[in-house]
């Protein structure tokens, strides 16, 4: 396109950025607003903030010949932006204007830019353009060099050519609300992994609810993306790209430069293969719903599904009734106080509690019966009329060494469980078999299940390093443990059994929300097999038994 010119001129960059808009349509959208790195010679602070086009006439500008005149207007322009001079280059410029020290000074501050050196080719025919090229210099970095062209506008009353200023005349590509940056490269930031170390993020729901993303324009980043930022790299800018102004997003990459290191991938505690058994297993479900998956050992998560996964998906951020799963923390309450697993209780159909009216739900008999059946057949008025026998706070306590009423449990967008004080007595009453104010998310469902398994409640972690997470002792788990395998062998459950893969243990929950005709239950199963255990929520339900716990079975089948 264009003929050879001198050699690069070093550049006189700006020191800052003048207050005030562009003259122009759109320059301040990609012009400066941001300190320069290289600063050789300052601007006056006398200097107008907003620059007022002054005729510059220079040779041949005033040329009849179109074309001669172009070609004198657009060579003295890009001279003086090899040298920095705006005010030189605004002379250029026809009446629609535009703040070039604003504009080409903050790019330059941007990108480092330490010399620019143009080389123009021939105007078009009738003189409306010059094509040029133009090569900048990034401090550390090295060149970057692009073609475009100037407009050339012919303001006939002065009988002289000008240049007509937009975006493109900057970049080609560069449009009204976009400007050019320095970018993270794209293949210079790290991968989050899954534990044997296999990539992320193709799983949609993880990417959604967990990875989040990161924006190399504007290095802002969410989920884990934001959480192992300084594990993931990725900040060192080794690009030059087209932003978008408004939303950050990197519209184009321009050049990338050498020397970007690939940084290594973070491992994470989740497992492609628990995910997608997990996902599998909620297919077809027609409700809301969720399953989470937790290592008994250490409170690992390896599972987080979603359906659907967009919006605000329940598995880690839902707060929902726990309904009977929340018996486990009653049954931990009622052990620590005098009770066994064989003591007996009484389970009659429907039970006045401080004048409000409880009853069974599933398939409870109305008889006296051991602890334990009670719980396998998730008798309610039996675990009422246990809460009325324990002292004050009992089962705050518990539920708060289950790990209710702590901070948000994950690093990412998570809530545990609240266990608010009861108001009164029939609340309380409620609160027993997880109704009234109690709230639960799958997540800490799956914690309460593990914390039974392990004899340890371990506040769940995304990461396998988790200094500050809590943990404490639940030695009457093993009480609890032969309770949760009733369920399965001959309660609620039995959905459940003859799963390949060892035992299972769990606890079925059928939650009461909304009034009169719109009433609908939640249906929980909580529990775990082998090392693995699991929470699985579905918004509307028949029951735990009869929604929730086939969904789980076909979780654990996924995995066996």
């Amino acid at each position: 396109m264009a003929g050879s010119r001198r050699t690069v001129v070093v550049l006189v960059t700006v020191g800052a950025v003048l207050a005030g808009s562009a003259v122009g349509a759109g320059v301040a959208l990609f012009g400066g607003g941001d300190s320069v790195r290289t600063a050789a010679a300052a601007p006056s602070a006398t200097r107008s903030a907003t620059p007022t086009p002054t005729p510059t006439l220079v040779p041949g500008a005033d040329d009849a010949d179109p074309v001669v005149a172009a070609k004198a207007v657009g060579t003295a322009y890009l001279d003086a932006w090899e040298t920095g001079d705006w005010l030189t280059m605004q002379g250029q410029l026809d009446s629609s204007g535009g703040n070039l020290e604003r504009a080409l000074g903050g790019m330059n501050g941007r990108l480092g830019v330490t010399s620019v050196s143009t080389a123009p080719g021939e105007p078009a025919a009738d003189g409306g353009s010059l094509p040029f090229s133009v090569t900048l210099t990034l401090e550390d970095l090295g060149d970057v060099t692009w073609s475009t062209e100037l407009t050339i506008s012919r303001n006939e009353q002065a009988a002289r050519s000008q240049v007509h200023f937009t975006a493109a005349s900057v970049y080609p590509t560069l449009k009204t609300g976009q400007r050019l940056e320095l970018v993270a490269s794209p293949d210079s930031r790290g991968d989050i992994l899954d534990r044997k170390g296999r990539s992320l993020a193709k799983q949609p729901d993880l990417v959604a609810n967990v990875i989040g993303r990161y924006d190399a324009g504007s290095g802002s980043a969410t989920g884990l993306q934001r959480v192992l930022a300084d594990d993931l790299g990725g900040d060192e800018k080794r690009s030059v790209g087209v932003v978008d102004v408004q939303n950050k997003t990197v519209a184009k990459v321009v050049k990338t430069f050498p020397g970007s290191t690939q940084v290594p991938g973070v491992r994470t505690t989740l497992d492609v293969t628990y995910q997608q058994a997990a996902t599998k297993a909620l297919a077809g479900t027609r409700s809301k719903a969720a399953i989470v998956a937790i290592d008994v050992r250490t409170g690992e998560v390896r599972a987080v599904a979603n359906r659907p996964y967009t919006g605000v998906p329940p598995a880690l951020s839902g707060r929902y009734a726990p309904g009977s799963t929340f018996k486990i923390v009653t049954a931990l309450a009622a052990l620590r106080n005098g009770k066994t697993p064989s003591s007996t209780v009484s389970c009659p159909t429907t039970i006045n509690s401080y004048g409000k009216i409880f009853k069974n739900h599933e398939k409870a008999p109305n008889r006296s019966m051991s602890l334990t059946e009670a719980f396998a057949d998730s008798c309610n008025t039996a675990f009422i009329g246990l809460a009325r026998s324990l002292p004050e706070g009992a089962l705050a306590s518990a539920a708060e060494d289950l790990g209710f009423n702590a901070d948000q449990p994950l690093p990412v967008a998570s809530f545990g469980g609240s266990y608010p004080t009861p108001k009164d007595n029939a609340e309380l009453a409620a609160s027993a078999i997880g109704q009234g104010r109690v709230e639960a998310s799958p997540l800490q469902m799956a914690s309460v299940a593990a914390a039974v398994a392990s004899g340890t409640y371990r506040q769940p972690r995304l990461v396998a390093d988790c200094s500050d997470c809590v943990t404490t002792p639940i030695p009457e788990a093993a009480k609890i443990r032969p309770m949760m395998r009733a369920v399965v062998t001959s309660g609620t459950g039995t959905a459940a059994a003859g799963v390949p893969g060892g035992a299972v243990y769990a606890k079925t929950g059928t939650a009461e929300f909304g009034s009169g005709t719109a009433l609908k239950n939640h249906a929980w199963f909580v529990g775990w097999q082998g090392t693995t255990a699991f929470a699985v929520f579905v918004d509307v339900g028949a029951s735990g038994g009869e929604t929730a716990a086939p969904i789980a079975a076909r979780f654990l089948r996924g995995l066996a």
